[in-house]
């Protein structure tokens, strides 16, 4: 890379991957969040140099709404202070690390260079590649781990400290990171650089594995999507479609050996969850975990309770005093900021729709997007800072990839004079 600021924040992006390593290998007393905030310093750094060079020049729209949704956030303090919320103030330094410290990312890719955007994708596919490895090295050398911890989830038995230690490893902070994880590469390696791309035959089925083995509904569902695109959008050499198509046909075949050689709890359990589980489920989704105590912040408190407030961060330490949110992205910045907040990310959502639709790759950023939002819908995706410091460094990558074409047609269109063409053409 023959950007600084790109090497620079490719390490940023290793040292998070590291530091997860770390802490699951150690299972440290939350020290993991101190070494965030120590190599978050790199895209703080770019992002203020970004930020005061725009003081005199013109800032993007989708520039604009960030900046609002992250300043609207560091202002909740305030909220904090209203009478009746049931939130402590010490909650607001788990907003600030979980949900406010990532958005420096967005302003920091602003200071690489386009030309240097597929290489830094590359480096994220790579680190990627290595967190699903990692899980699934465990899940062939200790083909049970997987098992027991879905059935024991599934039954409520309990988690065993070993069972709960080892599914950690697996899905790197949370099964359904990984899952996002797997679904979401899948899309970004093809706007890699075309180095990485030769190799995408190789990481299909492994990113594949990773989001089906994460055994998380919303995953398995974005990583259909993830294969969809490859399918039929992604401008790839034929053999890739086959590539596809075969890890589609194996993972059937893997699935029922699997099933058959599991045993008669495990296959009730799978048919279970499948079935009278995702009714019952969504009752529970609306009524407990997510919606259900998002809805009764918005209506009590409709300006919100703080970044943070309603966290499981903030709720594990007993900061949170009427219930957290546990599921929905959405739901929880709609408790935490209220009305406004919850707009103002909505609005930062439209623009970079907007901004994936008039870019160079419109399919794949499109893609992601969908991918990213239906996550959100059901889980706190934005929780795993890996995942939230990634989300806002391709969002600033989507607003740079503009289609030189779609800009060079609005030139001509507004250049062209408006006489008759008789005139114009003399």
């Amino acid at each position: 890379m023959k950007s600084r600021a790109a090497w620079l924040l490719v390490v940023f992006l290793a040292s998070l991957h590291a530091l997860v390593i770390v802490e699951l290998w150690r299972q440290s007393d939350g020290r993991i969040a101190q070494g965030v905030v120590l190599v978050s310093i790199i895209p703080l750094i770019f992002a203020g140099s970004y930020l005061l060079g725009r003081l005199s020049r013109p800032m993007t729209w989708l520039d604009a709404w960030v900046l609002a949704y992250a300043a609207w956030s560091a202002v909740s303090l305030v909220l904090y202070f209203q009478p009746g919320n049931p939130s402590g103030v010490g909650a607001y330094a788990y907003g600030l690390y979980h949900f406010v410290l990532p958005i420096a990312c967005y302003f920091a890719v602003k200071t690489v260079p386009q030309a240097e955007h597929p290489r830094v994708i590359g480096a994220l596919i790579v680190l990627n590649a290595i967190a699903i490895g990692y899980g699934l090295y465990l899940h062939f050398t200790r083909p049970d781990f997987y098992l027991a911890f879905v059935a024991q989830r599934l039954y409520q038995q309990g988690l065993l400290q070993e069972w709960q230690y080892f599914a950690r490893l697996q899905s790197y902070l949370g099964s359904t990171s990984i899952g996002y994880l797997g679904a979401a590469s899948l899309v970004l390696a093809t706007l890699a650089n075309a180095r990485l791309r030769r190799w995408l035959p190789v990481l299909v089925p492994l990113f594949f594995a990773g989001a089906v083995l994460s055994f998380q509904r919303a995953s398995i569902v974005a990583v259909v999507m993830a294969l969809i695109y490859l399918m039929f959008f992604a401008r790839q050499h034929v053999a890739l479609r086959l590539v596809v198509v075969a890890v589609l046909i194996g993972s059937v075949i893997y699935g029922i050996v699997r099933l058959e050689a599991a045993g008669v709890l495990l296959r009730e359990s799978l048919q279970s969850r499948a079935t009278t589980e995702l009714v019952e489920g969504l009752a529970e989704f609306a009524d407990d975990r997510g919606y259900g105590p998002g809805f009764w912040y918005v209506r009590s408190f409709p300006f919100g309770v703080g970044i943070g407030a309603t966290s499981s961060a903030a709720a594990q330490v007993g900061l949170v005093g009427a219930g957290e949110v546990v599921d929905a992205n959405f739901m929880r910045i709609a408790a935490d900021l209220g009305v406004v907040g919850s707009l103002l990310f909505l609005l930062v959502l439209a623009a970079g729709f907007w901004r994936a639709s008039h870019s160079r790759h419109r399919a794949a950023w499109l893609t992601f997007l969908v991918i990213h939002v239906g996550i959100m819908l059901s889980t706190n995706v934005l929780d795993s800072f890996y995942i939230s410091q990634s989300f806002w460094l391709l969002l600033a990558m989507i607003d740079c990839d503009r289609d030189p074409l779609r800009v060079a047609s609005a030139v001509r269109v507004i250049e062209t004079p408006v006489f008759p063409r008789s005139l114009a053409v003399r």
